[in-house]
């Protein structure tokens, strides 16, 4: 756990997977936030259940099966340095001498190494609570605060598998956040991605891999189930120096400006700290209303509308409604500093739909929660995409379509651990030309075109026409 800190008379400790939160009148010592605290009051949610976790050490004890492990250090000379302590770094337009970050200038480093002890441990086995599965450990941690605490282990809080489960132990709330892709070491999960790295020759992720450990981290090796451990110890070092940070990298490379993607409900508030900050470089939000557009899964979209509603303060009750809502957010996002937007889209939605239309589509969807056809559903795509698009020219926006997508492909996936999750895929759409054309000369007709990018990246290598039209 990192040091507690206090936001709003609760105290707060988190080791980015548990968070647990008191009232300040619980403790006994002082409190140094030495940071500016995470925002964690959102985090924690709402309680909306009650059951007690009847749960004992003894009861996991059979499940220690996996050998245990302990790591002594031993002294060598460092591998980056070749024990000089310096090591030269080569920028854009001049070459210096640094002391060495992974050795800190002393010209020696640690090498860990792990040998068994003979005991067991749990290794990778894990525990189900309403088909949210955690590491059998949390639970450990459980039961070690209650013998402190005293009490029960209740559960009070509980929404879906991929959601964090919320506990209460006494006068303490402790989330913890479930293993989704695995409960597996950073070190376990960075071996499977080195054993993948090998057979993705030729795609992007080969490329970026190998350039970004190259510039960032000077290692030339390529990466390797046999070059992993060194590639990963080397990295782990040299993130701890200051010049690794996230802030230190980008003031490194010489950043300055940097456009995170966000959608119309984010509340952007970490760009309104950076920017009463002393952080020389900008950081501004962009427009990403694809989820605005989504109507194509009915109770997805009308949970979206809710939350639209809750931070544009609009009550949303017809179309128009709708609109202005996001047209509430669009102004938010300009008075924050926004000069971008980005829509990632299927297709260049471009058919008529009149407001009688879209009035009727979405009384459809979300007042009757009722499924829309292929039909409806293009048609208010196109009217969304085009409402969007005018409010990017009246704000002097530049506007960037990353197109050719399918989303959410496995609906059983999307329905376990929701989207945006590794099941999207490349469109095999021909009719390119024709829905891009009719979609750009509409807008150029009215003189309400702004200036655009379009990513070609996601065009199918198939349609080779296509491909060139670009």
């Amino acid at each position: 756990m990192h040091k507690p800190f206090e936001i709003s008379g609760k105290v707060y400790a988190t080791d980015a997977y548990t968070l647990i939160r008191t009232d300040k009148a619980n403790i006994d010592f002082a409190l140094e936030n030495e940071h500016t605290p995470p925002n964690c009051e959102g985090v924690i949610p709402d309680v909306n259940t009650s059951a007690v976790l009847n749960i004992t050490k003894e009861m996991f004890e059979p499940l220690k099966t996996a050998d245990e492990y302990e790591f002594t250090g031993k002294d060598i000379e460092c591998e980056t340095c070749e024990g000089s302590g310096q090591v030269e770094w080569e920028f854009e337009h001049y070459t210096r001498d640094f002391n060495c970050p992974v050795c800190d200038g002393s010209g020696w480093s640690e090498q860990k190494r792990g040998r068994k002890t003979g005991g067991k441990t749990f290794g990778k086995c894990v525990v189900s609570v309403r088909g949210a599965y955690f590491h059998i450990h949390k639970f450990y941690k459980l039961i070690k605060v209650r013998d402190i605490l005293g009490g029960e282990i209740e559960l009070i809080s509980y929404s879906k598998p991929t959601s964090g489960v919320l506990f209460r132990i006494g006068v303490c709330e402790i989330l913890l956040m479930p293993a989704i892709y695995g409960d597996a070491s950073d070190w376990e999960k960075f071996q499977k991605f080195a054993e993948t790295i090998p057979y993705t020759m030729k795609n992007p992720m080969y490329h970026w891999t190998h350039m970004e450990l190259q510039r960032v981290f000077g290692i030339n090796e390529l990466l390797s189930p046999e070059t992993a451990l060194e590639i990963y110890e080397h990295c782990n070092k040299l993130l701890q120096q200051d010049g690794f940070t996230a802030r230190g990298m980008m003031e490194r490379f010489k950043v300055e400006v940097v456009c995170t993607t966000d959608d119309p409900c984010d509340s952007l508030t970490y760009h309104k700290q950076i920017k009463d900050s002393d952080f020389s470089i900008k950081v501004l939000p962009t427009w990403r209303p694809d989820k605005s557009l989504a109507v194509e899964n009915t109770s997805n979209f009308v949970s979206y509308i809710q939350k639209l509603a809750e931070v544009s303060g609009i009550t949303i009750n017809n179309y128009i409604d709708y609109l202005n809502a996001i047209k509430n957010r669009h102004d938010y996002f300009n008075s924050i500093g926004c000069k971008l937007s980005d829509h990632g889209i299927e297709a260049f939605y471009s058919e008529d739909c009149s407001i009688d239309e879209a009035e009727a589509i979405f009384r459809k969807v979300y007042i009757d929660k009722k499924d829309l056809t292929d039909a409806e559903i293009s048609k208010f795509k196109s009217k969304m995409l085009y409402e969007n698009t005018l409010l990017n020219f009246e704000k002097g926006w530049t506007q960037q379509f990353h197109f050719g997508a399918i989303r959410n492909n496995n609906t059983k996936m999307f329905k376990t651990i929701g989207a945006d999750t590794g099941y999207d895929s490349i469109s095999d759409n021909s009719n390119l030309a024709a829905t891009m054309g009719r979609f750009f000369d509409r807008l150029q007709m009215e003189d309400k075109l702004a200036k655009s990018i379009i990513y070609k990246q996601w065009a199918n290598p198939r349609l080779g026409a296509s491909n060139d039209l670009l």
